[in-house]
């Protein structure tokens, strides 16, 4: 049975203003072996927005990380919840400095699009949010949401899952010595100000139903039966088929939209915020429509009116007050019970970065220091936020002590190209389970293009060394643009504590 223990950061307040952002935790001394590689931190967060003339709505929320610069296209799903640091540290009272990496959400953050494939990336247990393209309607997890029945939904609280060792190569270690190694300080500099509330509930209720000819708007018309005259109509029977209970866009507790036409000419349109409609219930039927129970009538008619072109769609009054709270932040270590010693030693890589600013040219020729004992480095470019892009480079060289590692310039998204990725993540042990180069946008679903935003680095295995190198990078621009501007490096190095 798994023994864990949970220590809360040192600061006892944070929120996204960007002022309550920093993140520390003491680790003490005397708690035995630790296996960091299951240890995670986990940062608690609940997410709020007012919605206009809206009583007791629940809405169907989604965390945004507003990680790229952009202003279209932000609404990006990142695989790697340690996109969510932008600096981090860890060292102890015994050994010193263990690893001090700058610019942890731009590394992890490309990294992840070429280490997750779409099947890891639809678990979204723990994620800041999630991609699911096998659904046309996303069902979200950050609040309790009930599509069928009658139970009330629920605005809940959701954890942020980090796990260490995506942090800190060092916690890749299952038996960690606390005895050993005395108190460990964990610093983590947080992009909470970066945390985004997005409303889902705008879904596109234009779209067919399960490849269909009805839209998710489109509920049957009635005529006012004489048992009606002059009582609520307070039911609506959707014109879609419902296969997938998955599929359908309301939920218990939703505030909605009602417009229809009365008799032969277009009647009054009846918004049901004004008279403060909600779904009470849902029921699915035999034949697969669904039925909303609302909290009141929707209008009082006679008998004899004809009912149609009946639309129902969520609320789309004007939204305000989004937020994130950040409601707690903890360390949660799993103890190491297999009653084996830890190592004297443990061997781990970290990243050692170089940020370089230049001015952008059609040609590009940079040369850098490689520090000793440096297996990997990899090339990203500041083009969109935390988002490497490398826009309009056509190809590039690296040459290595003055040995060119190529026999010719590499094109970007060539065979070359990916073959030097795959040797780099090879170098590490590892195998890259996507080469789309893509972050794909939270909205991605079945009805719609894989969308979402190029990320794309350059990377090379290195010659190993006790010495230090010499690397030159050379980029070449598309023609008729510049390239480069700004760009880090990053030097994946061999440490031993």
């Amino acid at each position: 049975m798994d023994q864990i223990i949970k220590i809360d950061a040192n600061q006892g307040t944070f929120d996204t203003s960007g002022n309550k952002s920093t993140i520390d935790i003491d680790i003490p001394a005397g708690l035995g072996n630790i296996d960091l590689s299951k240890s995670y931190v986990n940062i608690r967060t609940k997410c709020s927005i007012d919605i206009a003339n809206a009583t007791n709505e629940v809405a169907n929320l989604n965390m945004e990380y507003k990680g790229a610069a952009s202003g279209g296209n932000q609404n990006i799903h990142y695989p790697d919840t340690a996109s969510l640091i932008v600096n981090a540290y860890m060292g102890s009272n015994k050994k010193g400095k263990l690893e001090d990496i700058r610019h942890v959400d731009i590394l992890k953050t490309t990294l992840s699009a070429y280490r997750y494939n779409m099947a890891e990336q639809k678990n979204d247990v723990g994620q800041i949010s999630g991609v699911q393209q096998a659904q046309m309607v996303r069902s979200l997890r950050i609040n309790e949401i009930n599509k069928i029945g009658t139970d009330s939904s629920r605005n809940t609280s959701n954890d942020i899952v980090i796990p260490l060792k995506n942090i800190f190569n060092i916690c890749k270690a299952e038996s960690y010595n606390t005895d050993a190694y005395g108190q460990t300080r964990i610093h983590l500099e947080a992009g909470f100000d970066k945390l985004k509330v997005l409303d889902a509930g705008l879904t596109a209720y234009t779209e067919t139903v399960e490849g269909r000819t009805a839209t998710s708007q489109q509920f049957a018309g009635f005529t006012v039966a004489a048992a009606q005259n002059g009582q609520p109509w307070d039911t609506l029977t959707s014109t879609a088929l419902y296969k997938n209970a998955a599929n359908i866009p309301f939920h218990v507790d939703q505030n909605i939209s009602i417009a229809h036409s009365k008799n032969s000419g277009a009647g009054a349109v009846v918004q049901a915020v004004k008279n403060n409609l909600n779904i009470s219930s849902i029921t699915r039927n035999a034949n697969d429509t669904i039925t909303l129970g609302l909290n009141g009538g929707i209008y009082d008619q006679a008998t004899g009116d004809v009912i149609s072109a009946v639309v129902v769609t969520g609320n789309t009054n004007a939204r305000s007050n989004d937020a994130v709270a950040i409601e707690k932040v903890e360390a949660v270590l799993y103890v190491n019970n297999s009653g084996e010693a830890a190592p004297a030693s443990i061997p781990y890589t970290t990243y050692l970065s170089e940020e370089d600013t230049y001015t952008a040219a059609l040609f590009i020729s940079r040369l850098y220091h490689v520090p000793p004992a440096c297996k990997n480095v990899y090339v990203m470019f500041f083009s969109d936020g935390i988002i490497s892009g490398a826009t309009n480079l056509a190809k590039y060289r690296f040459t290595v002590n003055n040995k060119e590692i190529t026999p010719r310039s590499v094109s970007r998204d060539s065979p070359l190209h990916f073959d030097l990725i795959g040797q780099t993540f090879l170098n590490n042990g590892e195998t890259p389970k996507s080469m789309r180069q893509v972050l794909y946008n939270t909205n991605s679903r079945i009805t719609v293009t894989e969308a979402g935003q190029s990320c794309k680095m350059l990377a090379i295995p290195m010659p190993f060394s006790q010495q230090q190198q010499t690397l030159q990078l050379e980029l070449d621009a598309v023609a008729g643009e510049v390239v480069g501007g700004h760009h880090i490096l990053f030097y994946e190095v061999v440490k031993n504590m």
